[in-house]
C-alpha cells in the first residue's frame, strides 16, 4: 500500500488538573482520576471511558478535547466516536473536522464516510460527494485486509447521495474480499449492511447471493441465522412480499 501522510491533530484545550482543582467540575475529577494513571498501563483506556461518557452526556467539544489528550490507536477509537455521536446529532461541520484527526487510515476513511450522513441531512450534497471522493482516495491506498469495511461505508456513503449503482459495485469488492477471508461468523455484521445496500438498490437476488452455501451442519447453521437477519432486513427495508416469498423456499 501506497504511503498514507499522518494527518496534523491539534494539541488539546486542556492542561493536567491539579488536586485543589479536582473537585470543581466532574469533567476535572474524571481527569484528575485518570492522570493517577498516566504512564502505566490502562491509561488509556481511564481516557476513553471519559471520552464515551462525554459523548453519551452530548458533551461534544468537550469529548474532542480529552481525546485529543493522546496519540495512537486509543485516541484514534476516542475520536471515531466522536465523529459517529456527531454525525448522529446532525453536526456536520464538527463530524467531518474530527474525522481528519484520525491518523489510522482505514478508521479515517469509515469516520468520513460516517460525516457524509451529516453532510447528507444538512442538505450539503456537495461537500458529500468530496468527503466520499476522500474515503475512497484512502481506500485506494490502504492494504487489501482493511478494504472490505471501508468499501461498505464508502457504499452506505454513496447510498445516501443517491448514487446506488456505485453503492452496489463497491459492496460487490467488499463481498469479494470478505468470502476470501472464510470467516462468516465473524463478519456476520458486514453481511447486513451490504444486504441493507443491496435491497436499498432493488438487488434483491444479489442480496440473497449473500448467503453461501455449505454442506457440513456448521455452514448450514451459519446460513440458516444469516439468511434470517436479512429476510428481516429486506422487510424492514420495504420487500416485505420478496422477505415473504423468500421465507417461505428456506430449508
Amino acid at each position: 500500500a501506497a504511503t498514507i501522510p499522518t494527518p496534523v491533530r491539534p494539541a488539546s484545550k486542556l492542561k493536567e488538573v491539579k488536586a485543589e482543582e479536582a473537585w470543581k467540575t466532574p469533567l476535572n475529577l474524571a481527569l484528575f482520576t485518570a492522570q493517577q494513571y498516566k504512564g502505566k498501563r490502562g491509561y488509556e483506556g481511564k481516557i476513553q471511558v471519559v471520552v464515551f461518557a462525554l459523548v453519551e452526556a452530548g458533551e461534544l467539544g468537550q469529548a474532542t478535547e480529552v481525546a485529543l489528550l493522546f496519540p495512537g490507536e486509543a485516541g484514534d477509537e476516542a475520536l471515531a466516536r466522536v465523529v459517529r455521536a456527531s454525525a448522529e446529532a446532525g453536526d456536520a461541520v464538527q463530524a467531518f473536522k474530527v474525522a481528519q484527526w484520525i491518523g489510522e487510515p482505514s478508521a479515517r476513511a469509515r469516520a468520513l464516510c460516517q460525516a457524509v450522513t451529516a453532510q447528507v441531512k444538512a442538505g450539503d450534497k456537495q461537500a458529500a460527494l468530496a468527503t466520499i471522493q476522500q474515503a475512497e482516495g484512502l481506500a485506494r491506498k490502504i492494504p487489501q485486509k482493511q478494504k472490505a469495511s471501508v468499501l461498505i461505508g464508502i457504499a452506505e456513503a454513496k447510498t445516501s447521495v443517491g448514487e446506488k449503482r456505485q453503492a452496489v459495485v463497491a459492496c460487490e469488492q467488499a463481498l469479494k474480499l470478505l468470502r476470501a477471508e472464510d470467516n462468516d461468523i465473524m463478519y456476520s455484521g458486514s453481511y447486513q449492511h451490504i444486504a441493507r445496500v443491496f435491497v436499498g438498490a432493488g438487488e434483491i437476488q444479489k442480496t440473497k447471493g449473500i448467503i453461501k452455501s455449505g454442506n457440513s451442519l456448521w455452514d448450514k447453521t451459519v446460513a440458516a441465522g444469516q439468511r434470517k437477519d436479512i429476510a428481516v432486513i429486506m422487510a424492514e427495508e420495504g420487500e416485505l412480499e420478496a422477505a415473504l416469498e423468500w421465507i417461505g423456499k428456506f430449508p
